[in-house]
């Protein structure tokens, strides 16, 4: 089984467990941004002076900000590989899906890699005594935005197969910020054209 041997969740800095693993993509990372691209997500910047600098402007403004970090995630003690955000119809740093990707040192016997996801909505914005920076509130009902993403990257074109597994029984949990969430504990596996 896929998480025998590894970790089912993401985690914060400090190693507490998160949000569990509920997007597998296996195939090469051109293939996994063309798939997301096509999709209508962006890559986020990392987080730096600069792209702090600019959500404090869009969160003041009311704008959105189309590569605003998230909040550093890890899995297996590291950081995520890549951030991803959809925007909504409303235009404003508020509100996003919002996914997280890290690389495994899995291939496939293709040569495929294989990437773990966790997805999730943001909703809104706060401030927190465990963060000294603004970080997106997140919408606990984390399976619909699994679902939704799934949905977004069927009509790509570019999932060769689907299928789900469990990973987790089902769960009331903490986000890396403190925000609860609640999940069937399934994933999708996408394999990508």
């Amino acid at each position: 089984m896929l998480f025998d041997t590894l970790p089912n969740r993401a985690e914060t800095l400090f190693g507490t467990q998160t949000e569990p693993i509920n997007g597998v993509f296996v195939g090469k990372e051109d293939h996994l941004f063309s798939l997301l691209t096509k999709a209508g997500w962006e890559r986020l910047d990392p987080l730096s002076a600069n792209s702090l600098w600019r959500v404090l402007v869009a969160i003041i403004q009311g704008t959105p900000d189309h590569h605003t970090p998230g909040t550093p995630t890890f899995w297996n003690t590291r950081i995520d590989t890549y951030s991803f955000q959809k925007l909504t119809l409303i235009p404003s740093i508020k509100e996003r899906h919002h996914l997280h990707v890290w690389k495994t040192s899995l291939i496939t016997e293709r040569g495929d890699s294989i990437w773990f996801g966790t997805a999730h909505f943001d909703k809104g914005i706060k401030l927190t005594s465990r963060i000294i920076v603004p970080t997106h509130a997140i919408d606990p009902a984390i399976d619909k935005e699994r679902d939704d993403i799934k949905a977004d990257l069927i009509k790509t074109g570019l999932i060769q197969r689907l299928d789900t597994f469990q990973v987790i029984e089902p769960t009331l949990g903490k986000n890396t910020v403190g925000d609860t969430f609640f999940t069937d504990g399934k994933a999708y596996i996408f394999f990508l054209r």
